[in-house]
């Protein structure tokens, strides 16, 4: 019976899709009954019919009741991407969001990744680096060797471009950590410690990076 109320309202709606009490009506009995998956495949259709601001307003809605309803966090990801290329919308919500996600241990490693590279390209898009530099613990522990070098690189090179070259030191060392060998690596080290007036830690960074080769040799 209860199916059957909602079956009658959907087919009542596809006649008279305009019919804002209808759609209202319709919300309330799928939330009521926990039919998520019918209640998101309706605000897409509705989406068709919505512009600017509604259209937005709903889209984050969809956006939250698929990752907290429907545990589908990937296309939650999806839809607060496209999201964020709308340049009118509240990005506010939508980069909570993905904080969340990146930094939520209990789900996959493939949406907290792509949470993070969206946050980390939308940082650098907006002239944030230390906001970039702040996804990169999370980043590190999702990323392999090679991805870790890259992401300590572009970490040195913000903070030397942002005046920090002591900070930017501790990433360089990073990267001779995990490879002794990168000259672009050492080139940047030797740098940033002469523009810091630290080269004795110039020779603790290789230090470190010579007993770390030692130890997984």
């Amino acid at each position: 019976e209860r199916v059957r109320g909602i079956g009658d309202l959907k087919r009542v709606l596809g006649l008279r899709r305009k019919d804002k009490q209808l759609v209202s009506s319709l919300e309330r009995l799928l939330e009521r009954q926990s039919r998520f998956d019918d209640l998101v495949e309706l605000w897409r259709e509705q989406l068709t019919r919505r512009k600017g601001g509604p259209a937005r307003t709903l889209k984050l809605q969809i956006a939250r009741t698929l990752a907290s309803k429907l545990g589908r966090v990937g296309e939650s990801i999806e839809v607060l991407e496209d999201l964020l290329d709308d340049p009118k919308a509240d990005t506010a919500p939508i980069l909570e969001m993905l904080e969340n996600f990146s930094s939520d241990e209990s789900l996959d490693a493939d949406p907290r990744r792509a949470a993070l590279t969206i946050l980390r390209a939308r940082y650098a898009e907006d002239g944030r680096p230390s906001q970039v530099i702040a996804t990169l613990g999370t980043a590190l522990a999702l990323a392999g060797t090679d991805e870790r070098i890259a992401l300590h690189r572009d970490a040195a090179e913000r903070l030397v471009q942002g005046g920090d070259p002591g900070a930017a030191m501790e990433h360089f060392g990073a990267m001779l950590a995990l490879d002794a060998e990168d000259e672009s690596a050492l080139e940047g080290l030797r740098a940033a410690g002469m523009a810091a007036g630290q080269a004795r830690r110039i020779v603790d960074f290789l230090v470190e990076a010579a007993d770390q080769t030692e130890d997984t040799g």
